[in-house]
């Protein structure tokens, strides 16, 4: 028996295949596309790192979600590692202080981080963003540092919109390909 609504069963299977097949399209997922290289001078892994970010230029909060991921994954490869973040329009205080801060942490290498641009769509949603990673050791004279390892890194959201959460897969996918690089253990 349909009851009062002809078709009811039918449209009643019709939904279930439809709430089933969730599971087997997924929901989208953040996806980093990182083109790197290995610099000549890069011989053994390193054990000290300093991480210069320039990411709060965007969204300082997307900026501490990269910086916090950054850390606790390096930290579990036993790599020595701190992050410092250069905040937009730092005066010449707060670049005394970082300079500061570099020589008593004194790392083996300084790995600088950039947004370099990006993709909206036409709502203003950030699409895609793209970023340089360089890996230089660290030297009193910043003429002296030579390049270790360099990449391009593309990040594109899962759905329709950057998030957050997406800087944290950026900086462990970071983490993984210095890893497979095997610029760092």
């Amino acid at each position: 028996m349909q009851g009062f609504i002809p078709g009811l069963k039918t449209i009643g299977k019709i939904s279930w295949l439809f709430l089933l097949s969730f599971p087997l399209f997924g929901c989208a997922t953040t996806q980093t596309e990182i083109s790197s290289k290995r610099g000549e001078e890069a011989r053994n892994p390193v054990d000290s790192m300093v991480v210069v970010s320039h990411l709060a230029k965007g969204n300082e909060s997307w900026a501490g979600t990269f910086e916090t991921t950054l850390v606790r994954e390096m930290k579990k490869t036993g790599l020595r590692a701190k992050v410092q973040t250069v905040s937009p329009g730092a005066g010449e205080s707060e670049k005394a202080r970082y300079t500061a801060e570099l020589k008593a942490f004194d790392p083996a290498t300084i790995l600088v981080v950039k947004l370099l641009g990006g993709t909206k769509n036409q709502y203003g949603d950030i699409m895609e963003e793209r970023f340089d990673a360089t890996l230089f050791r660290n030297a009193r004279r910043k003429t002296d540092r030579k390049v270790l390892w360099n990449a391009r890194i593309t990040l594109k959201p899962g759905g329709s919109q950057m998030s957050g959460s997406a800087y944290g897969v950026l900086a462990r996918d970071l983490v993984n390909q210095l890893r497979a690089d095997q610029v760092i253990r």
